[in-house]
């Protein structure tokens, strides 16, 4: 695994909090809002440097169920869900609509309750 550059911790308030807003709005299954939340989400994640630079798209050559199955997320550490995320939010830059995708199987509010999880809170 690549390494992971370190977040203090006013950067994870800053995540977690986006974090929690996102799971509010999910709750609500309102389409439209939840669109604007998601890029609040990725947004806030990339500007805290949650989201890093590394060869995604190597890494899921081969570990490509590694990233889609959900059940995966519970026994994440705080490291992999970074990876995790980075690999999901590039690929939304490439293929639009994929972060929508993931809300609609779950997917994204699972993981980032296992993001909360980690944080406390």
């Amino acid at each position: 695994m690549d390494k992971v550059p370190p977040l203090n911790e006013g950067q994870m308030d800053i995540v977690a909090k986006a974090c929690r807003f996102f799971l509010e709005t999910a709750e609500t299954r309102d389409a439209r809002r939840l669109d604007e939340v998601v890029s609040v989400l990725g947004a806030t994640m990339y500007f805290q440097s949650f989201i890093y630079p590394f060869d995604w798209s190597a890494e899921c050559k081969g570990n490509e169920d590694y990233y889609r199955d959900p059940e995966k997320l519970d026994d994440m550490s705080l490291a992999e869900l970074r990876k995790v995320f980075t690999v999901h939010m590039r690929m939304d830059r490439f293929a639009t609509g994929h972060l929508d995708w993931l809300c609609k199987q779950g997917y994204l509010q699972r993981a980032v309750r296992r993001l909360l999880q980690l944080c406390g809170g």
